[in-house]
Order: structure tokens, then C-alpha cells, then sequence
């Protein structure tokens, strides 16, 4: 269809506890979003990541985006990519 693959690993749940991984072919684009919980991380695992700065960014990558911060929209370099995106619970009253 067109559409990166992905995979809920863990959740998501409630309190924004989630994980998920994104198998992206060249050019292949994830949207940006709210993050969930208390911000979320992307862990950049093989291939490449082009940011919305242009900047193209290689594996063993970090993106975070604080809580109430988008995450950012991500598309893979010329190699593609393996992302493993984490959004952190909100912390307990």
C-alpha cells in the first residue's frame, strides 16, 4: 500500500508507555507528531534519516523531542531505514 511498515512492540497504553518500530524504504516518510506521555526518542538503527532541516543523519542516530515538543517528521536516506521510536510514560502524580 505504499506505506512504511511498522510494529507496536509494547502498548501503546494508557499513560503514554509505547513502542514501535518503523522499517522505512528510500524517500519513505513517517509524520510529525505530539509525543505521548513524557516525550518521545527515536533510535536510529541501520540506514540513513533525512531531518526537517535537511540534515542527513546515519545510524546509532538520537532524536528526542521533549514532552509537549512534536517529534519531528523523518524520511529515510538512499539506504533506508530501521527506526525504534519510545514514548515514555507521564510521570505519576
Amino acid at each position: 500500500d505504499g506505506s512504511p511498515a511498522t510494529e507496536w512492540l509494547l502498548g501503546p497504553f494508557a499513560d503514554g508507555l509505547a513502542v514501535r518500530a518503523a522499517r522505512l524504504r528510500a524517500g519513505e516518510g513517517i509524520p510529525a507528531a505530539l509525543p505521548a506521555g513524557d516525550g518521545t526518542v527515536y533510535l536510529l538503527l541501520d540506514g540513513g534519516l533525512t531531518d526537517p532541516d535537511g540534515v542527513t543523519r546515519g545510524a546509532t542516530t538520537v532524536l528526542a523531542a521533549h514532552p509537549g515538543e512534536a517529534a519531528p517528521g523523518l524520511r529515510a536516506a538512499a539506504r533506508g531505514a530501521l527506526i525504534l521510536g519510545l514514548s515514555f510514560p507521564a510521570p505519576r502524580a
